[in-house]
């Protein structure tokens, strides 16, 4: 391990109130991202230490070999009316031994103070003294308005929670942030891609890309950071139909920040836009190999094996994200794996373990194949009914039929999903789904059309 690796474990809320819970996790990943830009320490993402929450530091040996890191960072908060006590220890973790450890009891409005100061004293007691370009990134504070920080926490909290009320919520109160501080940039990104992530399974990818657009416009235009930039290359991509200009950010975003997780699935979706698997799945390796306790890692991993036809590869790897994705989703990746393998029957029980809408492209097909056809038809007409009472993309809907051979009704809801500027469009030149119609020439039309294709 590199003697100045460190993972910061999620801190304690020590008060009574739950709902001071947004407070202990917010310090703990501001901390985080400003360690992670001192170029001399190799940091732990919060999905990696995620696992540990709660934990302490019971056994910081075992600890740290399972994390790969020379220091653990525990600390805790306790809110008192309008005061905050929060303490820091920096601990080495194969002896257990205390480096450094304060108390900071201040107002509650200190938060920023707080995460500045121990930043700092965490990164020179690891690193040692610090180039005048770190103790400056260390330091700097994103807003000036204590309560607006405290609004973009909570919307943080909220968004992490990755439900579509949540991420409503989030948005909400990134709002509020953003009307005691309209310069707040980071605001503006986490708006950015809160917005994103509604695209698509949640809200019609061409307002919600839109929104997104503009909240990234206006971040950048703050500050051209690595976030800021990947929260605009996907609107780029999809919404403008620019994959020049979405590469270049994407490009520029991973130079600043090599292995940001946004940038690696963008890259992955351009690679797939134009045919070039190899590059997609390497992508998306990579991005798990970074960080393999990420639940979004193991979903873009498994969606871009299964897209390109590994499903024996796929199989091996969803027996190895137990802790990682629910149970019932991981069942239905290995019912991906199962009638990508040709295993229909087997497939169609794993496959309907999973409520992700996105599986219903796999369960229909599986259930053609298996001779249930009467289930697939039954399955395609509940979800269209769906869609006349909420947004489903009609990606899903074009795959149901073409499962059911009904290749006109695919292309009329292929052609609804363009309009919908639909993200999955990107990986029609490479998913095994379309196979069944890949021959037709309207195929072949409509990659052309899109700009989509080229090697497989």
């Amino acid at each position: 391990m590199a003697p100045n690796s460190v993972a910061v474990l999620y801190f304690d809320n020590l008060s009574s109130d739950s709902a001071y819970a947004y407070l202990a996790d917010g310090l703990t990943e501001e901390v985080i991202v400003r360690l992670g830009q001192v170029r001399r320490l190799r940091v732990k993402s919060r999905n990696e230490v995620r696992r540990f929450r709660g934990t302490g530091r019971s056994d910081s040996r075992a600890m740290g070999r399972t994390l790969g890191v020379a220091y653990l960072v525990t600390g805790s908060i306790r809110p008192a009316g309008n005061r905050l006590r929060v303490t820091a220890e920096l601990v080495r973790a194969v002896t257990g031994q205390t480096v450094w450890t304060d108390v900071f009891d201040r107002r509650s409005d200190d938060v920023l103070a707080i995460n500045a100061e121990i930043a700092v004293a965490l990164a020179t007691a690891i690193a040692g003294r610090l180039l005048p370009g770190d103790r400056a990134s260390l330091t700097r504070w994103p807003t000036r308005e204590p309560a607006a920080y405290d609004l973009y926490l909570r919307g943080r909290f909220f968004f992490s929670r990755f439900t579509e009320p949540d991420i409503r919520r989030a948005i909400d109160l990134y709002a509020q942030a953003l009307a005691r501080d309209s310069s707040f940039a980071l605001a503006l990104t986490a708006t950015a891609h809160a917005w994103n992530t509604l695209a698509d399974d949640w809200l019609p990818p061409r307002e919600a890309y839109a929104n997104a657009r503009a909240a990234a416009e206006r971040a950048i235009a703050l500050d051209s950071n690595a976030d800021a930039l990947v929260a605009l290359a996907l609107p780029r991509l999809l919404l403008d139909r620019d994959p020049s200009g979405a590469e270049g950010l994407t490009r520029r975003a991973l130079e600043l920040e090599p292995g940001i997780p946004q940038g690696l699935v963008t890259a992955m979706m351009i690679a797939s836009m134009h045919g070039r698997s190899y590059e997609a799945v390497n992508a998306m390796a990579r991005l798990w190999e970074l960080d393999t306790l990420s639940y979004h890692g193991a979903f873009f991993y498994a969606e871009v094996l299964a897209q390109n036809r590994r499903f024996t590869a796929l199989a091996e790897f969803v027996h190895r994200v137990g802790d990682v994705m629910p149970p019932a989703e991981a069942r239905g990746w290995e019912g991906v794996a199962r009638f990508g393998s040709g295993d229909c029957a087997g497939a169609v029980p794993l496959l309907r373990q999973s409520t992700e809408i996105h599986f219903r492209m796999d369960l229909g097909a599986a259930l053609v194949c298996a001779g249930r056809r009467d289930e697939a038809r039954a399955l395609l007409d509940s979800t269209v009914a769906e869609a006349s009472r909420r947004y489903v993309n009609a990606y899903f809907i074009a795959a149901l039929h073409v499962a059911l051979g009904d290749y006109d009704a695919a292309f009329a809801w292929l052609d609804r999903a363009d309009e919908e500027r639909t993200g999955y469009l990107a990986y029609l030149p490479t998913d095994f789904r379309w196979d069944p119609i890949r021959s037709d020439p309207r195929f072949a039309a409509l990659l052309a059309r899109l700009g989509l294709g080229g090697e497989r």
